[in-house]
């Protein structure tokens, strides 16, 4: 991002030093040739006036009178250069710098513009909002088109001025052949209003428009327009964290009785992580999932909660919230979330602090204090889009468990620096170890947008249900392209779920995970493939096994539900968000557990063939 808007200024700076230039030999060449003139030709009449205009404005235009002595034999005095003389050298050095825009106007924009309208499945990026910028520098494996500046191609990254309408614009950055077009124009409400229009022109493309605000981006994700796409920065890089070192495998390690997270700061990142968390991690443990949330303005998050996830508390989730600030002397917080992990584990701490300048220096205080105060011995994950100077690991649970609560303070220390050299060697996550997450990279993984079609397990699973029961006049049982995107969302939710139900149906996902490499690790989108035992753990014969899966994707979907507000009702109503499936597993006739029973098969379908897909390399953040 910085990069970005680096280029953009020294592209502004460059503009004004060439008129600078421009001002700084024109008029001296100009004042100089018409003095000069003015004592040469001494001019009385209109004619006469008219005349020595316009030899003073030749001074620019390289006239041969400037270069023919007999023409300024008037002025030569006694070998000195007179003012006409004078005025040569700046008046061709002006001619030269505006022959030299000309020329660039002429022959270098227009090869540009040619090259440009030559592109094809490039990313098209509109607006100076931060997510345009970020992404524009972190999509560095993507050819980039981005309306934002004056024109200025460079590699695979070109940069254009936002000249006419927006379907000129659209036509002069080659959209129509583009893979998406990505729109952020810095404020919410005028990125929807661009992004509807685009979606508008290119009905044939997705348009994915960036949303920062978490309450907006679930409202909005029910647009009529079915290839128009809000995202947020906040819900791809909860996704990548997530995803990359799952909370159900930290949990194990840990011995933990529940998946139970620490969250500290419930801004845009910290929602985020709690719908992510709900979204992608439901596992085969039956204890409710956890969350603490420590805010300083507690009561406020605890309102934004209400409001927002009225269904969530206390049928779906054990959530508490937690006044305070873990960097301070507090015994109530620290006797609270001590009560917390009596009842499980905490597993993972995120701190998803807004003030970009604090996560680092608030999770140093955190990770001694819970070491101090044998608060919690999880990995500390803090959201930072520089990534702080923290070491890039492998992805997992790596070494997370290996040590242990106890009295000893001095066996205790000696354990914990063990275990991090051993972690810091090895690349791997330990307990308590620093993590940053939140770069721009990651949120262009979390958000799919180096894969080619990162809606095609989503998309499996809705069309092996139509298959399967056919399609209706119903929203949800529209073919993919004309699907509603609240139902395409719900698929894209179930196929996030992915990974969860191959560690439950008993695949080494750990292994699995550490097998990538450094830095670039799993894609959040990439699947075990055929190279791993990921299909054949699923026992679709085994009327056992397709039972605790069955449960487990319909404990998945009814968290799903609640998060979006569902409620039970002995009906459905879409209108009122109330549906009869919002029971037990046990209560469901059988045709319903069959829906379940459907997305395990299609799971399988998915692993199976997968194969190893090389990922696109992200420069990092």
């Amino acid at each position: 991002m910085a990069d970005q808007a680096e280029g953009s200024a020294q592209s502004g700076r460059g503009l004004s030093v060439f008129w600078l230039i421009v001002l700084a030999t024109g008029v001296p060449a100009l004042v100089l040739a018409g003095w000069g003139w003015l004592e040469v030709m001494h001019p009385r009449t209109v004619d006469d006036w008219f005349d020595w205009a316009i030899r003073t404005i030749k001074v620019l235009l390289l006239s041969d009178i400037y270069f023919d002595p007999e023409q300024i034999e008037a002025e030569q005095k006694d070998g000195v250069w007179t003012k006409l003389e004078w005025a040569r050298a700046p008046g061709v050095l002006c001619s030269l710098v505006l022959a030299s825009r000309l020329v660039y106007i002429a022959v270098v924009e227009r090869a540009a513009e040619m090259w440009l309208r030559g592109r094809r499945n490039h990313s098209v990026i509109i607006g100076t909002g931060p997510a345009a910028l970020g992404l524009a520098n972190a999509m560095t494996g993507r050819k980039i088109t981005h309306l934002s500046g004056e024109l200025k191609p460079r590699g695979d990254y070109a940069q254009l001025t936002r000249v006419g309408t927006l379907e000129q614009q659209l036509a002069a950055a080659a959209a129509k052949t583009a893979a998406h077009i990505i729109v952020d124009e810095g404020d919410d409400s005028n990125t929807w209003q661009t992004a509807q229009a685009v979606a508008n022109i290119h009905r044939d493309i997705d348009v994915l428009a960036h949303i920062s605000d978490p309450w907006a981006l679930e409202m909005l994700i029910r647009a009529d327009h079915v290839r128009l796409r809000p995202f947020s920065y906040a819900g791809s890089v909860s996704r990548q964290v997530m995803l990359a070192h799952p909370p159900y495998l930290l949990a194990r390690r840990l011995q933990a009785k529940a998946q139970h997270i620490l969250i500290v700061g419930f801004g845009t990142v910290g929602q985020a992580l709690m719908r992510e968390f709900l979204i992608t991690s439901v596992s085969a443990n039956p204890a409710p999932m956890m969350v603490s949330v420590v805010d300083p303005d507690m009561e406020k998050a605890k309102h934004i909660f209400a409001a927002r996830y009225p269904e969530l508390a206390g049928k779906a989730l054990d959530i508490e919230f937690l006044g305070g600030d873990l960097r301070e002397e507090n015994n109530k917080l620290v006797a609270d979330l001590k009560a917390r992990s009596a009842v499980a584990e905490i597993c993972a701490a995120y701190v998803a602090i807004d003030d970009a300048s604090l996560p680092l220096s608030v999770a140093v205080a955190i990770k001694e204090r819970a070491q101090r105060l044998n608060l919690f011995r999880a990995p500390v994950f803090l959201c930072a889009q520089n990534g702080a100077g923290l070491l890039q690991i492998r992805n997992g649970a790596g070494l997370t468990g290996r040590t242990w609560m106890q009295s000893d303070r001095k066996k205790q220390s000696i354990a914990f620096e063990e275990l991090e050299l051993e972690a810091k060697t090895e690349s791997l996550l330990c307990d308590l170890r620093l993590v940053a997450f939140g770069t721009w990279a990651n949120s262009v993984d979390g958000a799919g947008l180096m894969i080619a079609d990162p809606d095609a397990p989503g998309r499996s699973i809705h069309e092996a249900y139509l298959k399967k029961y056919g399609e209706s006049t119903r929203t949800a049982g529209r073919p993919w392209p004309v699907l509603a995107e609240q139902f395409r969302a719900s698929n894209r939710r179930a196929a996030s779920h992915i990974r969860a139900k191959a560690d439950a149906a008993g695949f080494d996902l750990e292994g699995w995970l550490q097998g990538g490499e450094v830095g670039a690790g799993r894609g959040a989108f990439e699947l075990p493939g055929s190279e791993t035992d990921a299909r054949d753990r699923f026992l679709l014969e085994d009327k056992a096994f397709m039972r605790r899966l069955g449960e487990l994707e319909h404990r998945r979907w009814t968290i799903e539900k609640r998060l979006e507000g569902w409620r039970y009702s002995k009906d459905r109503d879409d209108l009122t968000k109330e549906h009869f499936n919002l029971v037990a597993f046990d209560e469901l006739s059988e045709t319903d557990k069959d829906k379940d029973a459907l997305v395990i098969e299609v799971t399988a379908e998915l692993l199976k063939g997968n194969g190893r897909r090389k990922k696109p390399k992200t420069k990092s953040g």
